[in-house]
């Protein structure tokens, strides 16, 4: 192939300055480029002034060196042999891999024996240390299931308390023995710290507030009066905190379904319990105050007292025990409420008290005590027999009224014992169906409002002639009032 002025041969490349065939001879020779096709040649054009007119040529311009052009690749080295045995490392040609053998663990020394104690102070079983040899973090076959953190105690605070006691006085127990020297005392220190505790003593008692509170509520479902003051605060008496009571309430309004919220309220030796509790188909839900003692921890606010100083006239009951006072003092319960006195009653549908919660006292100051049936009989009874009494009586006055004056018209004088006073027709039919009415504002007393139309015949005098007659327009009778609740009833004309 025909050479271009400032190219080189291909064929010239191949061999070097030293006339070596097969090494860089393409690097030796400055300046050349691959051969290729030729360009066509273009006309030159005209110079003018020396100077190109800008059309293309394959030629160089004047006064400029040939291109150099680019260097051939040398291409990349043959990589090196590393020289890897056609079966692997460690294995013969044709065989499987083997996975690497785990590496050996460390033998583990083996625990040191607990040591015995003595015959007198018997210990709770210890788990057997892990053998020798077992990896460090090795777990016991049996499942161990995750707690589940209880926040609502119930009823049967006596087992808990004693399991719990029991547990720490163990875990304690165990610490003890752990240390070096002496190790029996700290021991015996430690068990005899939880026994104690577990039965009031150490400054507290094993039971903690929320205990308590179910402690005490628990009594009171169970029926026990006496359990039930020995936890609470105040030395307290009344006649409704007894056995016969509870056993009432709790056909009437049974507690149960206790439940004490775990965790109390406030610090130091007084503490907030929340606790709720059915009685009958109501849900009380209610707080209690518990302070600590030296013989453990009280409930300060467990009694409720129900305000009855409206209703003392008629010498209320509640289950059947008289309150004797102004105030009773109960349990959280259910009570019926009676009135001693016979002509009343409370209001049907208003004689259960259910006292839950001191914030909730029943309003039996409200109550407004019924006559009965058998106490309005007795009313009008007893002002019949007053009315006649005052009836037969022949005087100018008497204590029913239908009194006389001295002188009527026309000067003629009453003579005093010669007066006679009758009911008429009508007043004997108004005294039957007499309507006793309660006075609501003097408790016990019963009174009537019927006219009872009466005659009143008298003799009368005027110099020396005596006349009878009837008086007209007379004086009517007075409104009969029965206290019931005087220990000796009568009827007052007022």
């Amino acid at each position: 192939m025909e050479s271009m002025p400032g190219t080189v041969d291909p064929a010239d490349g191949a061999d070097d300055a030293d006339g070596a065939p097969g090494t860089d001879g393409a690097a030796d020779a400055a300046g050349a480029v691959a051969a290729g096709p030729a360009s066509p040649a273009v006309p030159a054009s005209p110079d003018r002034d020396g100077f190109s007119l800008g059309l293309p040529s394959s030629a160089p311009p004047r006064g400029l060196s040939p291109s150099p052009g680019l260097q051939p690749s040398p291409g990349l080295p043959k990589p090196a042999d590393l020289g890897f045995p056609a079966g692997g490392f460690g294995r013969e040609a044709g065989a499987a891999p083997k996975p690497p053998a785990a590496p050996a663990l460390p033998e583990m020394p083996a625990l040191p024996e607990t040591p015995a104690l003595p015959e007198a102070l018997p210990l709770p079983e210890t788990p057997a240390p892990a053998a020798a040899g077992s990896p460090s973090g090795a777990v016991s076959a049996a499942p161990t299931a995750a707690p589940t953190p209880a926040r609502v105690r119930r009823a049967g605070v006596g087992a808990g308390v004693g399991r719990a006691a029991g547990e720490a006085g163990r875990r304690s127990l165990i610490r003890g023995l752990a240390v070096a020297g002496g190790f029996v005392v700290l021991g015996i220190l430690a068990l005899s710290g939880a026994v104690g505790s577990l039965f009031g003593g150490g400054g507290g008692g094993a039971a903690g507030p929320e205990e308590t509170v179910e402690a005490y509520l628990t009594a009171l479902s169970e029926g026990d009066a006496g359990a039930a003051l020995a936890g609470i605060e105040a030395e307290a008496r009344g006649p409704l905190l007894t056995d016969e009571a509870l056993a009432e309430s709790a056909r009437l309004a049974p507690l149960e379904s206790v439940e004490v919220r775990e965790g109390a309220d406030g610090d130091g030796p007084t503490r907030t319990v929340s606790a709720s509790f059915a009685l009958g188909d109501r849900r009380v839900f209610r707080d209690f105050t518990v302070r600590e003692h030296e013989e453990g921890w009280r409930v300060v606010d467990g009694l409720v007292e129900v305000p009855l100083d409206a209703l003392a006239p008629y010498a209320p009951s509640l289950n059947g025990i008289p309150v004797g006072g102004d105030t009773a003092l109960l349990f959280p319960g259910g009570y019926e409420l009676a009135l001693g006195v016979e002509e009343f009653a409370v209001p049907e549908g208003e004689g259960l008290i259910v006292a839950g919660d001191i914030l909730e006292v029943p309003d039996a100051q409200w109550i407004s005590p019924v006559l009965t049936p058998e106490g309005e009989e007795r009313f009008r009874e007893m002002v019949r027999e007053s009315l006649e009494s005052c009836l037969a009586e022949t005087s100018i006055t008497t204590e029913c009224g239908m009194n006389v004056d001295e002188t009527v018209d026309d000067g003629y004088r009453v003579i005093d014992g010669a007066v006679q006073r009758s009911l008429t027709e009508t007043g004997e039919a108004a005294l039957d169906a007499l309507a006793p009415v309660a006075d609501s504002g003097e408790p016990g007393s019963v009174t009537a409002y019927d006219y009872l139309d009466i005659e009143i015949r008298l003799e009368v005098e005027r110099d020396g002639e005596r006349r009878t007659g009837t008086l007209m327009a007379p004086e009517g009778v007075l409104t009969p009032v029965v206290d019931f609740t005087a220990s000796d009833p009568r009827v007052t004309w007022e």
